[in-house]
């Protein structure tokens, strides 16, 4: 140690400079922001909404300047600082000088990375503390978030300075550390992202998840903390907490990579500067991976100038993949070596790479680890969750509480119906079926072993549709979709029946208990009607108007928008038909039972329009449609076979 420090502080004198102004850009781009914006809003103490609407962060301190320019600085501030003080690596003459001192490689890596991190850190903790004292001008500012927020720079800048150090020691020139730097900080990211992409477009019903999206920004130190500053201090606890979970990874990295990259240089030859063009473990991974991305990039795009499709055609797409990564093979090889009389020499290698592009990139197009016939056992499955827009209830209102887009279901014999009609679809789709039907579904897995499994299926098969009937009777769906369950007594504004042919309304008066007997009496009949009335069809007797009037957001919402009405109005229409019994009950006792009566001696004809509900849920186009027009006695006929 004692060694090292005469050379350790005469880095600092002779790179202070960049400190300073790092510290200087810094300033201006995070305290300096900050301070204005509170002074700009000081006026108005008492509207704490423009701290959401001005700045962002879980530490809330960022506003747009600062989130583009001061990210922008941090992110570029250690790669610069690594790859200058490792610069001697790549002169013949300093690298001389450098290995005669008295002392070791050993020392000599120590000293530049003790120096880097140094002139880093000291201004970012200088700019952070000054943002930090102004806070306290701000009511409500967590200073333990701003020093925690301190911190997870303090990783994400070792982070990139070890990578540089790392590429530093094993290159011959500045400009391949810059290069390999900014390709390492980013390759796990890219690659995981476009094996996920592939996934998406080949494999059946392969959807990625929430949480499959989130692991893929954490595999980079720069997206990583980019991800951070796009929270906020409203996001969900879990995914702060994940973050900062992946800063303490990251941490554990920056320690490897360092303690790594000091290996790499003990072995190190000095005649390596000013050399390009080397085949090193790190030379041959990042020309693979760049093959990787790249190939499948340009052959993507050469399939799209051929018109070759993909899906369609996966060998011809693979050799268009393969020609686009010996294409990208080659110009990485020109960059690196700085000149194009290699390609000949680099042919071979070219060919190799491009082969193993092929079969990593023709095991994802043709399912070969069977993804898309993938199935989980019911016993292994606490909730699946079905995102199914064509329920019976997709058109009922969603009171406070409830998700109208999502069901999720616990109880094991429903989990099993819902893999049922997964399996169905998959086979469906096996035998080659191309008849268009379509619908859409999405399905959730929450596994025992902690993992979320999504899978999204369109076109669905009529016997899909049959398993997914069975499920609209199941009280885990009814009690989550139907806004009887998630409302009480003192919600009901109005209630009015309306009989089947339309032509009789009546509103009925009710009080707060016999409000509270027919929201017992319709979940009772919700929970218990038949699959069969479903299945097979029923004539419905009369419509249900309930209108509900209820607070659409919580207390503190409205605290803090004193002129936002608080309450709001929504309607549920239920058909009741026969075995509503209990409801119907009810409805007679109340005085409704004109509303109950259907006389279809006074029915002329019927119209029958085709509705396309994914069109348009409350219009009914009429161009080019087939007027069916029915007599009274045609009508007659149709219910008597109904009966």
């Amino acid at each position: 140690m004692s060694r090292i420090l005469p050379f350790y502080r005469n880095l600092l004198r002779r790179y202070r400079g960049s400190a300073f102004f790092y510290g200087a850009l810094g300033f201006i781009s995070l305290p300096v922001q900050y301070l204005l914006a509170i002074l700009q809003n000081r006026g108005n103490p008492m509207d704490t909404d423009w701290i959401s609407w001005t700045f962002t962060g879980p530490a809330m301190i960022y506003n747009g300047f600062a989130a583009f320019f001061f990210t922008a600085l941090m992110l570029v501030a250690p790669l610069i600082m690594a790859a200058n003080l490792f610069s001697y690596l790549h002169s013949k003459r300093a690298v001389d000088v450098y290995h005669a001192l008295p002392l070791t490689r050993a020392e000599l890596y120590a000293a530049c990375c003790k120096a880097g991190i140094t002139l880093i850190w000291m201004p970012l903790i200088f700019n952070f503390l000054l943002t930090a004292l102004f806070s306290l001008m701000l009511p409500g500012a967590s200073v333990g978030m701003i020093l925690l927020e301190l911190l997870c720079w303090m990783v994400i800048t070792l982070s990139i300075f070890s990578i540089t150090a790392f590429c530093a020691v094993q290159l011959g020139t500045d400009f391949d550390t810059v290069i390999f730097s900014l390709g390492l900080n980013g390759v796990f990211a890219a690659v995981y992202l476009m094996f996920i992409m592939l996934a998406d477009g080949f494999i059946y019903g392969f959807s990625a998840s929430d949480s499959v999206m989130r692991f893929a920004y954490r595999l980079s130190p720069v997206s990583l903390m980019i991800g951070r500053i796009a929270l906020s201090s409203d996001s969900s606890a879990e995914y702060i907490a994940e973050n900062n979970v992946s800063m303490l990874a990251w941490l554990l990295i920056s320690l490897v990579v360092l303690l790594a990259g000091c290996w790499r240089y003990l072995y190190r030859r000095s005649e390596q500067a000013e050399t390009v063009g080397e085949m090193g473990p790190l030379q041959v991974f990042m020309r693979s991976a760049a093959s990787l991305l790249g190939g499948t990039g340009l052959g993507v795009i050469l399939c799209a100038v051929f018109d070759v499709q993909p899906q369609e055609n996966h060998f011809l797409s693979l050799f268009c993949i393969a020609v686009g990564s010996v294409i990208i093979y080659f110009i990485g090889d020109v960059i690196l070596t700085r000149s194009v009389r290699s390609i000949p020499k680099a042919l071979p290698v070219a060919v190799l790479t491009a082969a193993g592009v092929c079969v990593a990139v023709g095991a994802v197009m043709f399912d070969l680890f069977g993804i898309g016939r993938w199935v989980p056992a019911q016993e292994k499955v606490d909730e699946a969750k079905l995102y199914y827009y064509e329920s019976r209830f997709s058109e009922q209102p969603s009171l406070p509480g409830q998700d109208p887009s999502v069901i999720a279901f616990e109880d094991p014999e429903a989990v099993a119906l819902v893999i049922a009609a997964q399996q169905t679809q998959i086979d469906w789709h096996d035998k080659g079926e191309t008849t268009y039907y379509g619908g859409s579904l999405r399905i959730s897995y929450d596994m025992q072993d902690g993992r979320t499994v999504t899978r999204r299926y369109s076109n669905l098969a009529p016997a899909t549709l049959e398993q997914l009937l069975k499920l609209e009777v199941d009280d885990e769906l009814v009690t989550q979709q139907h806004p009887a369950f998630a409302a009480d007594a003192e919600m009901i504004d109005g209630v009015s029946i309306t009989n089947l042919l339309g032509n009789r309304e009546e509103i009925l008066s009710l009080s707060r208990e016999q409000k509270e007997s027919l929201l017992s009496a319709l979940r009772e009949d919700l929970l218990d009607q038949p699959l069969e009335e479903l299945s097979d069809g029923t004539l419905g007797i009369c419509t249900l108007s309930i209108n509900y009037w209820f607070q659409w957001e919580s207390d503190e919402y409205f605290e803090r928008h004193p002129d936002l009405d608080p309450y709001t109005y929504a309607t549920s229409r239920t058909l009741l038909t026969e075995s509503y019994d209990r409801t119907l009950a009810l409805l007679r006792e109340f005085g409704a039972e004109s509303s109950l009566e259907n006389d279809w001696s006074t029915v002329k004809a019927a119209y029958a329009f085709p509705f396309n509900r994914g069109y348009s849920q409350n219009t009914v186009s009429q161009t080019n449609l087939d007027r069916v027009i029915q007599t009274q006695e045609d009508i007659q006929i149709f219910f008597d076979d109904r009966e």
